[in-house]
């Protein structure tokens, strides 16, 4: 690989179509001297941020209240002159602000728009932790390396940096869009028209940013690169008109389907699943680590619904009480993340009385300055989440909304009952909301649409009688898919393995258990008044815990969980609800 010169000595061409590219390479350097200096970088940012007409971003603080941003990663900073047709002003205002000798550009050809939801890299001061170091260590790392591309020090280093952001960060491979623009000779973006053109050049697929090659297949592809615009043979002779060249050839990838989950990432979640595989390796999740935490599905059935979730976005998981609903659709999200995330996965809960102000957007009452009493405008936990999924466009969200059928979709989602289809998950769809906000732009009235990496995952039991009523409300635009009891082989061995009472045969537990059960759910299934929906699901009987006494255990969940549901069941005959319940205790003997 060839070496670049450090960017304040490059020389500009007044014909350089590519005359950006100096500009964002001396930028980047000057930035260095604020890196121990992040608040007056900070500063500086809101001072530009509200010279361009924009609002001024709030911070919030982790006691709670809100104010400006007091910290700033390299990223952001630079990201800022990369917005819509104001990048100009901005980048003359970030010229004369940090005393840069080269001349803000006026053509930024092949240096991509920056979409409003990509411009802010880190967390809220409360939630983000070392993601401002971790962005800094990789921004000095590369650039350092870009200086000597033979240093194998340097280059080591910024392997290592780049593994600790992908691994520590939800970033994805945005980071080699930002670091394409602190040193656009060396750094290759990889936003979805660029994965195109490096397929197409160079044969290429990078793996997704969370598996264990990434950052070597990443180095891999900037060597090839560097090889082939030194090439007198090279259609591009450079990084920046290759990117320029990708805008042109696939305009639509990254305009309409900003959010699509990049092609950089495993092409099917099964395969991604499966490159997650082992539940005593690393702390990824896959379908593996579903079974071994006790999912009992077939492993075809675990592929069907995780490849229905990835293209339908919607599913609503239907089974009869007990079969494992919510369980599951947490993990499904998990396995979309590739791993065990609390951020990427938000479960919530429909009643009678949930809102479109509870669960999207409403006014909440707030205190004001003085101690006033007041309303606010907040997001709900869906807006949130949708929010979160527009950021970190690399990773798959899931809301989980528990209890679906017990809510008015109608009321509660608005909008989001048409914003959630498959088909209408990008900008060209997006709509105004019942509750807007004041934006940045005066020009414009905000308007929300969903990306394609926000999934939900509802659930509903189907015991329940206002099913029809939902149904009718949902069906076009969930997928149902019904859960039902698996008292199978992988049930059986999961139980066996936990029962550790002495004396007892835990085969013969198991097998007596089993028994039971499926004679109890044979009799409801033939009940004209009730029927399959509300047969008992295998979490009635599956202990999550090793189990000191089988039968005492068995005894407790027949009285305190069975027998009560039965009494519900037949409500009009209880001495029918505790023969039943009887013959699976005496099933022991």
């Amino acid at each position: 690989m060839a070496t670049t010169e450090t960017a304040d000595h490059a020389e500009i061409s007044p014909d350089d179509p590519f005359s950006w590219v100096p500009f964002y390479e001396a930028v980047a350097t000057r930035l260095f001297e604020y890196q121990e200096d992040r608040p007056a970088l900070a500063t500086m940012y809101r001072t530009i941020w509200s010279d361009a007409g924009y609002k001024v971003h709030q911070d919030r603080y982790s006691d709670g209240t809100v104010g400006p941003v007091r910290d700033m990663c390299p990223f952001t900073f630079m990201w800022m002159f990369n917005r819509g047709n104001r990048r100009a002003r901005i980048a003359t205002n970030v010229r004369e602000r940090l005393g840069i000798d080269a001349p803000a550009p006026m053509s930024f050809a092949g240096a991509s728009v920056t979409h409003f939801h990509q411009a802010w890299w880190f967390q809220y001061e409360k939630d983000r932790k070392d993601q401002i170091e971790l962005f800094w260590h990789v921004f000095s790392a590369g650039c350092a390396w870009a200086n000597d591309l033979n240093d194998s020090t340097r280059e080591g280093e910024f392997r290592n940096a780049l593994a600790s952001v992908l691994r520590g960060t939800n970033l994805g491979w945005r980071v080699a869009t930002g670091l394409f623009r602190a040193r656009p000779h060396v750094f290759y973006p990889l936003e979805k028209s660029h994965v195109n053109l490096a397929r197409e050049i160079f044969g290429l697929e990078v793996p997704g940013p969370k598996t264990a090659s990434a950052v070597d297949a990443y180095v891999d592809l900037l060597r090839q690169v560097q090889e082939y615009v030194s090439s007198p043979d090279a259609e591009h002779p450079n990084i920046a008109a290759m990117s320029h060249d990708a805008e042109k050839r696939w305009p639509s990838v990254n305009k309409e389907k900003k959010f699509q989950v990049p092609e950089t990432r495993v092409t099917s979640v099964i395969a991604e699943a499966e490159a997650h595989s082992n539940p005593d390796g690393d702390s990824g999740y896959g379908i593996e680590h579903l079974i071994a935490d006790g999912c009992f599905l077939p492993r075809s059935e675990i592929q069907s619904v995780l490849h229905t979730l990835r293209h339908k976005k919607n599913v609503i998981l239907q089974g009869a009480p007990g079969t494992g609903k919510t369980w599951l659709a947490q993990r499904l999200g998990w396995i979309l993340a590739g791993e065990r995330r609390s951020d990427t996965v938000r479960v919530v809960q429909f009643h009678p009385n949930t809102s479109y102000e509870d669960f999207v957007r409403g006014y909440r009452p707030q205190a004001t300055r003085d101690g006033a009493a007041g309303l606010a405008l907040k997001d709900g936990p869906f807006l949130r989440l949708a929010d979160r999924a527009r950021v970190d466009v690399d990773l798959d969200h899931v809301m989980v909304i528990e209890e679906i059928n017990r809510g008015n979709p109608a009321r509660s989602l608005g909008e989001m009952l048409t914003l959630i289809e498959a088909s209408k998950r990008s900008e060209e769809h997006a709509m105004s909301l019942t509750y807007s906000r004041e934006i940045e732009d005066e020009e414009d009235e905000e308007v929300v649409w969903l990306p394609p990496n926000l999934h939900v995952v509802g659930t509903m039991n189907i015991a329940d009688r206002s099913l029809a009523l939902v149904d009718l409300a949902l069906r076009r635009r969930f997928s149902f898919i019904t859960v039902e009891p698996q008292l199978n082989e992988a049930w059986m061995q999961w139980t066996t393995a936990r029962i550790s009472s002495r004396g007892v045969d835990a085969g013969r537990f198991v097998r007596v258990v089993k028994a039971g059960i499926e004679e109890l759910n044979e009799q409801i299934r033939t009940d004209p008044s009730l029927g399959p929906n509300f047969v008992i699901g295998h979490s009635f009987v599956t202990p999550v815990d090793v189990v000191d006494d089988a039968w005492g255990w068995f005894h407790e969940q027949v009285e305190t969980s069975i027998r009560p549901l039965l009494h519900e069941y037949w409500f009009d005959n209880p001495e029918r609800a505790d023969e039943a319940s009887d013959r699976l205790l005496a099933a022991r003997a």
